[in-house]
Protein backbone atom coordinates (compact mmCIF):
# COMPACT_ATOMS: atom_id res chain seq x y z
CA UNK A 1 0.00 0.00 0.00
CA UNK A 2 0.87 3.11 -0.47
CA UNK A 3 1.17 6.39 1.72
CA UNK A 4 -1.62 7.69 -0.42
CA UNK A 5 -3.97 4.34 -0.20
CA UNK A 6 -2.85 4.01 3.59
CA UNK A 7 -4.13 7.59 4.51
CA UNK A 8 -7.22 7.19 2.43
CA UNK A 9 -8.06 3.89 4.41
CA UNK A 10 -7.49 5.78 7.78
CA UNK A 11 -10.17 8.39 6.38
CA UNK A 12 -12.74 6.30 5.17
CA UNK A 13 -12.55 4.18 8.34
CA UNK A 14 -12.06 7.25 11.04
CA UNK A 15 -15.89 8.03 11.44
CA UNK A 16 -16.55 4.48 12.64
CA UNK A 17 -13.64 4.89 14.88
CA UNK A 18 -14.98 7.77 16.60
CA UNK A 19 -18.28 6.21 16.90
CA UNK A 20 -17.51 3.33 18.54
CA UNK A 21 -15.05 5.18 20.84
CA UNK A 22 -18.06 7.49 21.88
CA UNK A 23 -19.62 4.51 22.47
CA UNK A 24 -16.97 3.22 25.08
CA UNK A 25 -16.72 6.41 26.70
CA UNK A 26 -20.55 6.36 27.45
CA UNK A 27 -20.70 3.16 28.45
CA UNK A 28 -17.54 3.40 30.98
CA UNK A 29 -18.33 6.50 31.60
CA UNK A 30 -21.92 5.60 32.79
CA UNK A 31 -20.75 2.52 34.40
CA UNK A 32 -18.26 4.96 36.88
CA UNK A 33 -20.98 7.28 37.45
CA UNK A 34 -23.81 4.53 38.57
CA UNK A 35 -21.53 1.46 39.63
CA UNK A 36 -18.51 2.49 41.77
CA UNK A 37 -19.16 4.16 45.12
CA UNK A 38 -18.10 8.11 45.14
CA UNK A 39 -15.94 9.08 47.51
CA UNK A 40 -16.28 12.64 49.96
CA UNK A 41 -13.47 14.42 51.03
CA UNK A 42 -13.43 17.05 54.26
CA UNK A 43 -10.75 19.08 54.41
CA UNK A 44 -9.00 21.59 57.28
CA UNK A 45 -5.91 23.06 57.31
CA UNK A 46 -3.59 23.88 60.47
CA UNK A 47 -0.70 26.35 60.42
CA UNK A 48 2.59 26.62 62.71
CA UNK A 49 2.38 29.98 64.33
CA UNK A 50 5.77 30.18 65.39
CA UNK A 51 8.36 32.63 62.53
CA UNK A 52 11.18 30.55 62.94
CA UNK A 53 9.56 27.17 61.69
CA UNK A 54 11.42 24.27 59.61
CA UNK A 55 10.08 22.32 56.73
CA UNK A 56 10.88 19.22 58.81
CA UNK A 57 8.44 20.23 61.90
CA UNK A 58 6.05 20.50 58.80
CA UNK A 59 6.47 16.94 58.03
CA UNK A 60 6.45 15.70 61.63
CA UNK A 61 2.94 17.71 62.12
CA UNK A 62 1.90 15.72 59.09
CA UNK A 63 3.02 12.52 60.03
CA UNK A 64 1.69 12.87 63.19
CA UNK A 65 -1.86 12.97 61.42
CA UNK A 66 -1.41 9.28 60.22
CA UNK A 67 0.32 8.22 63.43
CA UNK A 68 -0.93 5.80 66.05
CA UNK A 69 -2.27 8.07 68.67
CA UNK A 70 -4.48 10.65 66.34
CA UNK A 71 -6.57 7.67 65.12
CA UNK A 72 -6.69 5.50 67.96
CA UNK A 73 -8.14 9.07 69.36
CA UNK A 74 -10.16 9.57 66.87
CA UNK A 75 -11.84 6.43 66.31
CA UNK A 76 -12.68 6.11 70.24
CA UNK A 77 -14.23 9.17 69.33
CA UNK A 78 -16.39 8.01 66.59
CA UNK A 79 -17.16 4.76 68.32
CA UNK A 80 -18.85 6.54 71.44
CA UNK A 81 -20.79 8.26 68.59
CA UNK A 82 -23.85 5.51 67.53
CA UNK A 83 -24.32 7.42 64.27
CA UNK A 84 -20.83 6.41 63.45
CA UNK A 85 -19.28 3.69 65.44
CA UNK A 86 -19.74 1.23 62.86
CA UNK A 87 -16.86 2.80 60.69
CA UNK A 88 -14.86 3.59 63.22
CA UNK A 89 -12.19 1.16 62.37
CA UNK A 90 -11.65 2.64 59.18
CA UNK A 91 -10.35 6.19 60.48
CA UNK A 92 -6.94 4.80 59.50
CA UNK A 93 -8.01 4.76 55.71
CA UNK A 94 -9.46 7.60 55.89
CA UNK A 95 -7.05 10.31 57.04
CA UNK A 96 -4.21 11.78 55.10
CA UNK A 97 -2.40 14.96 55.46
CA UNK A 98 -0.05 17.01 53.05
CA UNK A 99 2.28 20.31 53.85
CA UNK A 100 1.71 23.06 51.15
CA UNK A 101 5.50 23.39 50.16
CA UNK A 102 7.00 26.77 51.76
CA UNK A 103 4.22 27.34 53.96
CA UNK A 104 3.98 26.23 57.76
CA UNK A 105 0.50 24.76 56.66
CA UNK A 106 -0.53 21.30 57.21
CA UNK A 107 -4.16 20.18 55.19
CA UNK A 108 -5.67 17.66 56.69
CA UNK A 109 -8.29 15.27 54.89
CA UNK A 110 -10.94 12.95 55.51
CA UNK A 111 -12.32 10.43 52.80
CA UNK A 112 -15.54 8.40 53.13
CA UNK A 113 -18.07 7.40 50.83
CA UNK A 114 -20.17 9.53 53.71
CA UNK A 115 -19.61 13.17 53.69
CA UNK A 116 -21.03 13.53 57.16
CA UNK A 117 -18.43 10.85 58.21
CA UNK A 118 -15.62 12.77 56.43
CA UNK A 119 -17.07 15.75 58.16
CA UNK A 120 -16.78 14.58 61.26
CA UNK A 121 -13.46 12.31 61.21
CA UNK A 122 -11.94 15.61 59.92
CA UNK A 123 -13.01 17.43 62.83
CA UNK A 124 -11.95 15.01 65.58
CA UNK A 125 -8.76 14.36 64.04
CA UNK A 126 -7.79 18.49 63.92
CA UNK A 127 -8.91 18.50 67.31
CA UNK A 128 -6.89 15.75 68.45
CA UNK A 129 -3.91 17.03 66.81
CA UNK A 130 -3.88 20.31 68.63
CA UNK A 131 -4.38 18.47 71.72
CA UNK A 132 -1.59 15.62 71.08
CA UNK A 133 1.23 18.02 69.15
CA UNK A 134 2.35 19.59 72.28
CA UNK A 135 3.67 15.80 73.24
CA UNK A 136 4.72 14.71 70.49
CA UNK A 137 6.30 17.80 68.61
CA UNK A 138 7.49 19.59 71.33
CA UNK A 139 8.20 23.03 70.36
CA UNK A 140 5.78 23.78 67.20
CA UNK A 141 2.69 25.99 68.11
CA UNK A 142 -0.29 24.63 65.85
CA UNK A 143 -3.59 26.81 65.21
CA UNK A 144 -6.33 26.63 62.88
CA UNK A 145 -6.28 28.14 59.43
CA UNK A 146 -9.58 26.61 58.00
CA UNK A 147 -12.23 24.70 59.86
CA UNK A 148 -13.42 21.43 58.40
CA UNK A 149 -15.27 21.49 55.10
CA UNK A 150 -16.64 19.07 52.95
CA UNK A 151 -16.41 19.81 48.98
CA UNK A 152 -19.40 19.99 47.76
CA UNK A 153 -18.73 17.14 44.84
CA UNK A 154 -17.58 13.99 45.33
CA UNK A 155 -13.66 13.52 44.92
CA UNK A 156 -13.64 9.61 43.24
CA UNK A 157 -14.34 8.06 40.71
CA UNK A 158 -12.97 10.70 38.29
CA UNK A 159 -15.58 10.45 35.94
CA UNK A 160 -13.50 12.40 33.14
CA UNK A 161 -10.67 9.95 33.22
CA UNK A 162 -13.03 7.13 33.33
CA UNK A 163 -14.73 8.87 30.21
CA UNK A 164 -11.15 9.28 28.77
CA UNK A 165 -10.53 5.80 29.33
CA UNK A 166 -13.39 4.30 27.67
CA UNK A 167 -12.76 6.27 24.71
CA UNK A 168 -9.33 4.98 24.00
CA UNK A 169 -10.59 1.89 24.82
CA UNK A 170 -13.28 1.63 22.13
CA UNK A 171 -11.00 3.50 19.58
CA UNK A 172 -8.51 1.18 19.67
CA UNK A 173 -11.14 -2.17 19.64
CA UNK A 174 -12.46 -0.35 16.33
CA UNK A 175 -9.14 -0.03 14.77
CA UNK A 176 -7.85 -3.58 15.43
CA UNK A 177 -11.20 -4.70 14.43
CA UNK A 178 -10.95 -3.04 11.18
CA UNK A 179 -8.09 -4.22 10.54
CA UNK A 180 -8.40 -7.83 11.58
CA UNK A 181 -11.36 -7.60 9.02
CA UNK A 182 -10.01 -5.97 6.23
CA UNK A 183 -6.08 -6.88 6.23
CA UNK A 184 -6.49 -10.42 8.03
CA UNK A 185 -10.23 -12.06 6.37
CA UNK A 186 -9.55 -14.06 3.51
CA UNK A 187 -12.60 -13.54 2.22
CA UNK A 188 -12.93 -11.09 -0.82
CA UNK A 189 -14.98 -8.34 -0.34
CA UNK A 190 -14.70 -6.24 -3.47
CA UNK A 191 -12.69 -5.46 -6.09
CA UNK A 192 -9.89 -3.02 -4.05
CA UNK A 193 -9.52 -5.97 -1.69
CA UNK A 194 -8.88 -8.26 -4.38
CA UNK A 195 -6.58 -5.92 -5.78
CA UNK A 196 -4.54 -5.45 -2.55
CA UNK A 197 -4.53 -8.86 -1.71
CA UNK A 198 -2.69 -9.98 -5.38
CA UNK A 199 -0.90 -6.66 -5.69
CA UNK A 200 -2.26 -5.81 -8.86
CA UNK A 201 -4.04 -2.76 -10.37
CA UNK A 202 -7.78 -3.65 -11.01
CA UNK A 203 -8.31 -2.22 -14.89
CA UNK A 204 -11.81 -2.96 -14.92
CA UNK A 205 -14.94 -4.93 -13.53
CA UNK A 206 -18.02 -6.77 -14.48
CA UNK A 207 -21.45 -6.72 -13.17
CA UNK A 208 -22.38 -10.27 -13.23
CA UNK A 209 -25.70 -9.67 -11.69
CA UNK A 210 -27.13 -7.09 -14.62
CA UNK A 211 -25.00 -9.24 -17.03
CA UNK A 212 -27.56 -12.03 -16.18
CA UNK A 213 -30.21 -10.14 -16.41
CA UNK A 214 -29.47 -8.79 -20.28
CA UNK A 215 -28.75 -12.37 -20.92
CA UNK A 216 -32.12 -13.89 -19.55
CA UNK A 217 -33.54 -10.40 -21.65
CA UNK A 218 -32.43 -11.81 -24.91
CA UNK A 219 -33.86 -14.95 -24.12
CA UNK A 220 -37.20 -13.51 -23.97
CA UNK A 221 -36.97 -11.69 -26.86
CA UNK A 222 -35.97 -14.64 -28.65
Amino acid sequence: MTIFEIFKYIFSKLFGWIVLGLIGAILVGGYSYVAIPKKYSAQSTVTITSGQYTASQALAIQKLVQSDPIVRATQNKLASMSEFSASAGTVGTMLGASVDTGTPNIAITATSTNPRLALKTNEIATSQLLKSSPTYVQGVPLAVLSKPKVNSSYVYPNTKHYILFGFLIGFVVAILFSIKRDFFSKKVKDARSLGLRLELDNLGSINLEQREEQRRSLKRRN
